[in-house]
């Protein structure tokens, strides 16, 4: 499945997990940010530091988030916090089994579909996992306006 994320400077915001994909995926355009930089602005606003936290505001923004993990939910929690209008997140792997797959067995980590809680509350508020899976992000190309 091929998708073509496309930058609006006022309407989206995109939170990259990984440095690597940032220096690569148009950290050079407008509304695209580190994860790490989003949840930690937001913190130090939290503790009431008086800083410019806008850029880096979710609210009435389509979220995307490129990568999962706990960074990732953390990053779709903190949207849905801040008022996104749509939060989705592009995992590069397919959806996990629902069980224990023969190849997986104990003592190791279980490989199963899990809801984290960034992705549960996202589904209580928009009916929907935010996830989509089996998805590698190749370029963001900036709209022209």
């Amino acid at each position: 499945m091929d998708f073509i994320l496309k930058n609006v400077i006022w309407n989206r915001q995109v939170l990259y997990r990984s440095t690597y994909l940032c220096l690569h995926l148009g950290r050079n355009l407008d509304g695209i940010h580190y994860a790490m930089s989003f949840l930690e602005t937001w913190q130090k606003k939290q503790q009431g530091n008086d800083m410019d936290y806008l850029k880096y505001y979710a609210k009435d923004k389509d979220v995307v988030i490129i990568g999962g993990g706990d960074t990732g939910c953390d990053c779709i929690a903190t949207s849905l916090r801040q008022g996104a209008k749509s939060i989705t997140t592009f995992e590069i792997l397919p959806p996990p089994p629902p069980t224990r797959a023969a190849n997986n067995p104990w003592p190791t980590w279980p490989k199963v579909f899990k809801m984290d809680y960034g992705h549960e509350e996202v589904e209580l508020k928009f009916g929907r996992d935010p996830r989509i899976f089996n998805i590698k992000s190749t370029f963001i190309q900036e709209d022209k306006i």
